[in-house]
């Protein structure tokens, strides 16, 4: 049996939900014992409640300083040897408990859903304090070249355009276009729970306009409505409460919930931010997307990315939003084609394709 660690960090659940798809994957091969852990929250807390911390607070108040930083850390004016020092300083964080589960698990693979766990494990094999393979997953539908450090073995690609993008600045290592890890439960068609004709989601923290979007849907396109509000609590009490003011079975509330395969097969419509996990499974499924007010950085690359393609149409605000439904909802011909288009563009068996990618990769390095 083979040993896989796979290395993420809870900035929203997307990095999370990638990690979890690839161990899947990887276990249906029949010979991987696959350990996820959290790169911060597990090895320093007070790291984690620092960096990701700070990193939702930027989110949620003030966006435009996080795209900032976002398109400073990707441009050529990031001062030479800055992303290598960062993850230096990461690295001395981490040490001594992430070595200690390196030494614990002795993984033949390490695969890292996050840049940051990444850069820290390129760092390691830097020093020689870990030999195994090292893998890269991205998780959004755009190129970000925070991505590519030395000593990465295989990276998996979420689609052509960051394969041609980034192929040059990774050196000798193997890749592969594998799509965004999404569950392999997303690769067979699933019974609806019920019938909507939109379904809103805001990641997996519930972030966004919800409430207003959901009345708008409600009351101005008098569409049925499912929405997910993840593990955001405070969110889903206040719909639930606010739904009683709908007709009866017109809005239906759920938190976190694992049915999205359902949900997402029960609606004709997604409204919903542009988060690479979430987008990539509406896209196995075929289903539209409006890609209501995207936060900078890589949710707006992953809109452009989407909408440019045909699978989505981005909206900036609850109303438009929809407006935008409305025009979808009652033009079939159109809606379909958006779908058929978000159809080709998915990728089902991206994890399953994603663990064959790896474990061909292990096996090269055994057989020298």
């Amino acid at each position: 049996m083979r040993n896989a660690l796979l290395l993420s960090i809870a900035a929203g659940s997307g990095h999370t939900q990638a990690a979890s798809a690839l161990a899947e994957g990887l276990r249906s091969l029949g010979d991987w014992d696959c350990h996820i852990a959290d790169a911060f929250r597990e090895f320093n807390p007070l790291l984690d409640r620092a960096v990701v911390g700070t990193y939702l607070e930027v989110l949620k108040h003030t966006p435009k300083v996080f795209g900032f930083l976002y398109r400073q850390a990707a441009s050529e004016s990031l001062a030479p040897g800055a992303k290598r020092e960062l993850m230096r300083l990461l690295r001395r964080l981490t040490a001594p408990k992430l070595t200690q589960r390196l030494a614990e698990i002795a993984p033949r693979v390490v695969i890292c859903t996050h840049p940051f766990p990444l850069g820290i494990m390129s760092v390691l094999k830097e020093r020689g304090e870990f030999r195994s393979s090292l893998v890269a997953a991205m998780t959004d539908h755009a190129a970000h070249p925070f991505w590519t450090f030395p000593g990465v073995d295989l990276y998996l690609w979420p689609n052509h355009e960051v394969a041609q993008y980034l192929g040059p600045a990774i050196g000798g290592a193997r890749a592969a276009v594998t799509g965004i890890p999404i569950a392999p439960a997303f690769e067979r068609a699933r019974e609806p729970l019920a019938t909507y004709d939109a379904l809103v989601m805001g990641g997996g923290l519930g972030l966004g306009r919800l409430v207003e979007l959901v009345d708008h849907l409600v009351e101005r396109v008098g569409a049925s409505v499912a929405v997910v509000t993840g593990r955001n609590e405070e969110l889903r009490s206040k719909l639930s409460r606010s739904a009683g003011r709908y007709p009866a079975g017109r809005v239906g509330v759920f938190g976190f919930t694992l049915e999205i395969p359902r949900l997402m097969a029960s609606a004709r419509l997604l409204l919903t931010k542009a988060g690479g996990l979430t987008t990539a499974e509406a896209l196995a499924l075929g289903l539209p997307m409006i890609l209501v007010q995207p936060l900078p950085g890589p949710e707006q690359e992953n809109a452009d990315y989407l909408v440019r393609l045909g699978a989505g149409v981005r909206a900036d605000d609850p109303l438009e939003a929809a407006v935008v439904a409305r025009y979808l909802l009652n033009s079939p011909k159109d809606l379909e084609a958006m779908g058929a288009r978000a159809l080709v563009l998915g990728r089902p068996r991206s994890a399953h394709m994603a663990a064959s990618a790896i474990t061909e990769l292990v096996e090269r390095g055994e057989a020298r």
